[in-house]
């Protein structure tokens, strides 16, 4: 979901024009952007809690020509979802039917010596309900 088709579903449940809930999302942007500037915590409570981070100075290598060079300190934002949203998601619908992964194996999971995964469940085809799996 993009800033647009957000900003529309939230015009159409709340009944605002869509230039309101804009202005809204821009506000509450720069809002956090200068929060976490200041370096204040930001807690939207069951939705997400952002604040800044430490990251140490370090010392990164270059192999090929065997440099090293210092990495300066930084302090990166960092988020994380409140504990009411971290339930596991309801399967997404798509158009192969309930419980169908889309999901293609890594390469790393294809050249490991483990025993391999088992293969998705047969998903129905849209058409005429001929099964098929996927690779």
């Amino acid at each position: 979901m993009n800033k647009a088709e957000l900003v529309s579903a939230i015009a159409k449940r709340a009944d605002v024009t869509n230039a309101q809930v804009d202005a809204v999302i821009d506000g509450l942007q720069q809002e956090l952007v200068e929060a976490i500037t200041r370096g204040d915590k930001v807690a939207i409570p069951g939705l997400i809690t952002v604040e800044r981070s430490q990251r140490s100075a370090r010392t990164g290598r270059n192999p090929r020509p065997a440099s090293r060079s210092r990495s300066p300190p930084r302090t990166p934002p960092r988020s994380a979802p409140a504990p009411t949203s971290r339930r596991p998601l309801p399967p997404s619908r798509s158009s192969d039917g309930p419980g169908c992964s889309p999901r293609q194996p890594s390469r790393a999971e294809l050249s490991t010596t483990r025993a391999p995964a088992p293969l998705p469940a047969p998903c129905q085809d849209a058409g005429g309900g001929a099964a098929r799996r996927h690779r």
